[in-house]
């Protein structure tokens, strides 16, 4: 028998989930965050594209040509190899500005991933939260309905005795069926809530896998004006907009290299099959190198560079406005998590004097009506009573582990 119980026992062990756990495999599954962690790296790729510009072109070529009658430079048959290398001497300065926007757009991914990551963390905890809010929701009406169930067959048999009313019957009946009714409310709720989790990680959760309480939390005392001097320091999505500020002022010196004039340099080494002469000079060598200087300077286009940068300019002023409108959107997030988090916290106390009451005048109230001294709505009310201070104690606890989390989301940072 007590091998039984330990199989038992290490076999629901093995089969439950920790919020750790869960948060682990969020970040080892989740489709969103491998998205955001490519984008890290495709922009790591383009930075490398953009100092290919610093280093020559290198190109090889073959022909080969057939005529069906010779003249007098050519065979009927003739080939050539060529070998050509370029080389960029100056571009207006733009390979210069592109690599530093392609720098800065790898800050911008990695802080996205970052914002990501965060995002993801805080919705498996919110649903992995609720989803116990779930489970012991059921438990406190499941309890509640054995409990009406007893009143029920308590006041039928007294009712069948002529010693209640049939009114006494019916009121403890509809107070039976509202709970099994909420008690099926519950249930679904208790059911979506697990779908949400199982998205979350990305279908990494057993059918039969139970989660596990939270037993290590601590909630600290802290102050509003240092929350947000730290969420205006740490939060990604506010880097990324100051970034993108960067990236518009940079672009914009990019499109003010077309300005500039451009000087490459061409080098060709050409082998033909054999040299061409005409008379005793030579029309066509065996082999030439040929070096070009090119330099072009685009004198007017219409005033495409002018308009180019006069809509940098506009599209850098809608972002100056984005980010004034997105740091008054935090400091509401965070105005809001921190008024929950004070409102979870300072329920505490309250919830549970509440419950320590309901629980000492259900007993009374119970008490006296097993010596039939009391109607029984007085026993539902009571009843009602303790069923809702038990789930305000659980709401109030785990209320507070949310707010919690959410504190953290909005300033981005562990609170301690």
């Amino acid at each position: 028998m007590k091998t039984i119980l330990l199989t038992l026992l290490l076999t629901a062990m093995l089969w439950s989930l920790t919020l750790e756990d869960a948060l682990n495999r969020a970040e080892q599954f989740s489709p969103e965050l491998k998205k955001a962690q490519a984008d890290v790296r495709r922009s790591q790729a383009l930075k490398s594209e953009a100092y290919s510009n610093y280093y020559p072109t290198l190109s090889a070529s073959y022909s080969y040509k057939h005529r069906n009658e010779a003249t007098l430079f050519s065979r009927t048959n003739s080939y050539q190899y060529a070998l050509s290398s370029q080389y960029n001497l100056f571009n207006g300065l733009a390979d210069i500005f592109n690599i530093a926007n392609a720098k800065e757009q790898i800050k911008i991914s990695q802080l996205q991933e970052k914002a990501t990551n965060a995002d993801l963390v805080l919705a498996v905890k919110k649903t992995y939260i609720e989803l116990l809010k779930t489970h012991k929701e059921v438990t406190v009406r499941e309890e509640a309905l054995k409990l009406l169930e007893k009143q029920y067959s308590d006041i039928k048999n007294r009712y069948e005795l002529g010693m209640s009313a049939k009114n006494e019957l019916l009121q403890v009946d509809v107070s039976l069926q509202n709970t099994k009714h909420s008690l099926l409310i519950a249930k679904s709720i208790q059911t979506k809530k697990r779908a949400e989790l199982l998205k979350l990680l990305n279908g990494n959760l057993k059918v039969d896998e139970q989660i596990e309480e939270i037993t290590d939390a601590d909630f600290p005392t802290f102050s509003l004006i240092n929350l947000e001097k730290e969420m205006l320091k740490n939060r990604s999505e506010l880097k990324v907009l100051n970034l993108k500020t960067n990236q518009l002022k940079t672009q914009s010196k990019i499109i003010r290299a077309d300005y500039m004039p451009k000087v490459n340099l061409t080098v060709n080494h050409t082998i033909y099959d054999q040299s061409e002469k005409l008379g005793t000079g030579v029309a066509q060598p065996k082999d030439e190198t040929t070096a070009t200087l090119n330099a072009t300077w685009k004198i007017f286009e219409g005033g495409r560079t002018k308009a180019q940068q006069s809509a940098k300019i506009e599209e850098l002023y809608a972002l100056n406005s984005d980010i004034e409108i997105f740091v008054q959107s935090l400091k509401l997030q965070l105005s809001n998590a921190y008024e929950d988090y004070l409102l979870a916290k300072n329920s505490q106390e309250i919830a549970k004097h509440s419950l320590s009451s309901a629980k000492e005048n259900y007993r009374i109230v119970s008490d006296l009506n097993s010596e039939g001294n009391i109607k029984a709505v007085t026993l539902l009310d009571a009843r009602l009573d303790l069923t809702q201070s038990q789930m305000l104690l659980n709401n109030a606890l785990l209320d507070l582990y949310i707010a919690h989390a959410r504190l953290e989301r909005v300033v981005e940072v562990k609170i301690k």
